[in-house]
Parts: structure tokens; sequence; C-alpha cells
């Protein structure tokens, strides 16, 4: 996820793709440019490093858990899900006084944050946790 070399996400984005493409580029002819073959990575940042899932044993995300995975190779990350309640946003940024999570969660729809030990039950609009 992290590789800029000619074989990576990063090498698609700076041919300007905007789909994942079938083959990565370079390594065979031309082929599919909208391919979910590589989609993994996708559901490892949704799931994981944003922490955007439902709770255990929940369905339909009716609870959502947010519980970002924070790599030392990301500063900040930012993204959004959609779910039947609407649109989760996470985001975080990595500063001198500790990591900034800004997290925006629908009307009608239980979630949590969890860091570690701490855990925090968010409330709709926009939230902002700051862990030192």
């Amino acid at each position: 996820l992290m590789s800029e070399s000619s074989i990576s996400y990063e090498e698609m984005r700076r041919r300007g793709a905007t789909t994942l493409w079938e083959y990565w580029p370079d390594t065979t002819e031309d082929r599919s440019h909208n391919h979910p073959m590589f989609g993994a990575a996708a559901v490892y940042i949704f799931e994981y490093l944003l922490g955007i899932r439902q709770e255990e044993g929940k369905s339909g995300f009716e609870e959502v858990l947010i519980a970002p995975v924070l790599n030392t190779n990301l500063n900040r990350l930012k993204g959004s899900r959609m779910v039947p309640a609407g649109l989760i946003e996470v985001a975080y940024e990595k500063k001198e006084t500790g990591v900034e999570f800004k997290i925006v969660i629908p009307e009608n729809l239980k979630a949590v944050f969890k860091l570690g030990e701490l855990q925090l039950e968010l409330s709709a609009g926009e939230n902002t946790i700051v862990v030192e």
C-alpha cells in the first residue's frame, strides 16, 4: 500500500487510474481498468486503518464501531463509508500533541470509538477526539 515503485497502487494513480486495474502497470499487455482483484486492500483501509466496522454479532450497520489501527507509516488518513443510516466519515492526523480524530456519524446510528483502552460513545454529527 505504501510502495511508490512501478508495481504499486501509487503507479496506477500516477498513470491516471480512478479504479483498480486488473494487472500491475508494466507487467503485461493492457487489460481491464476496472477490476476488483486488488480490492482487498480497500477492505483493509476502511475496516482496519480507518476502523469503520459493524459491532460484532450485529448486522445491517445498525451499530458501528470506529476502531482505527494506527500505522507508523501513515501520518494522516481520511475516508468515508456509506451505510443505511447515512455517511460515516473518519479522518485522523498525527500531531505533536497526539492524534486528532474527526469522526462524523449520521443521525439515528449508535457508534462507539475505541482505541486501545479508550472507549467513547459517539454522538450524531462531528466528533473530535485527541488521543495523546
